[in-house]
């Protein structure tokens, strides 16, 4: 496989067999949180390192893992609670639960992780999100979400999940 493949949705994953999915899964793929629910109710959260499921907290915020830095969140987004399956985990952002507007890190709750990039057994390179491509992949979206995407596409690419911001 060349590129980076992405499934969005439970539509997507619900068109594609089980040896369709193992040959995705066998290269570099980005995954959102609906598309995670559905491999995850499959069965593939082996191969994702993280399992999708119904949020145990609410939350409203992400940050960078690194750095803290802010990423733009709408406010009580829906969308699964990403749980590890794996400790070779690369987090790149975690879910934040802030009680009130301007919260500092300290007086935030951390939920989950928000995007996870694993190096899974059939050799791929996979990053599961936990946002839905239709609400945060748009034109519409924000500057800082425009650097999001990018970032986790080139740390896909590159192999360079470190937590800190690859383009300006």
């Amino acid at each position: 496989l060349n590129g980076i493949y992405a499934i969005r949705g439970r539509d997507a994953v619900d068109s594609l067999s089980d040896d369709e999915l193992l040959t995705l899964f066998k290269g570099k793929m980005l995954i959102d949180g609906d598309a995670a629910k559905a491999l995850t109710e499959r069965g593939f959260e082996k191969y994702m390192g993280v399992k999708a499921q119904t949020p145990s907290h609410p939350f409203n915020g992400e940050h960078y893992k690194e750095n803290n830095e802010s990423v733009y969140c709408r406010t009580w987004i829906e969308a699964p609670e990403l749980v590890p399956v794996t400790d070779d985990l690369e987090v790149i952002s975690h879910m934040t639960y802030s009680p009130f507007f301007g919260a500092t890190m300290a007086e935030q709750t951390l939920v989950c992780p928000g995007a996870v990039i694993y190096n899974n057994p059939l050799g791929g390179r996979i990053c599961t999100t936990v946002f839905r491509t239709t609400d945060e992949f748009t034109p519409r979206a924000g500057v800082p979400r425009k650097k999001w995407i990018i970032k986790l596409l080139e740390a896909i690419e590159a192999g360079a999940a470190d937590g800190t911001l690859l383009t300006e």
